[in-house]
């Protein structure tokens, strides 16, 4: 499962521009070509918040869960793990896109400080 979250900045909410997670579904394409099964939901389309992202994932229980992060959609990522893994604590969670790329290791403090940390 990939997931394209909610993004709330109010620059592109002014704007109200929603584009299509091209990243993902690339991504996506190249997992079903090596036969895997894969779902994407943009949340920056759908709106149904942490919470509702959180309900379908635990429902559909994929094997890995994996999210896109901007700099501006980093914070709103981490939640959607948290989330996630509140559910769904044995589920393998990736973050990528250009907020870990440019800033992997303030990436993994976030996340072990916010949400990836159980027990």
């Amino acid at each position: 499962m990939l997931i394209n979250p909610e993004d709330r900045t109010a620059v592109k909410n002014k704007l109200g521009f929603v584009l299509p997670p091209l990243n993902l579904m690339y991504l996506g394409a190249s997992l079903e070509r090596a036969s895997f099964s894969v779902k994407i939901i943009d949340d920056d389309l759908r709106r149904m918040g942490v919470e509702g992202v959180a309900r379908l994932v635990e429902r559909i229980n994929p094997f890995i869960v994996g999210i896109t992060a901007t700099t501006a959609t980093i914070r709103t990522s981490l939640e959607y793990i948290k989330a996630i893994k509140d559910r769904l604590p044995n589920v393998l969670t990736v973050i990528g896109g250009p907020h870990p790329t440019f800033l992997p290791v303030d990436t993994l403090r976030e996340c072990r400080d916010r949400c990836c940390c159980h027990g």
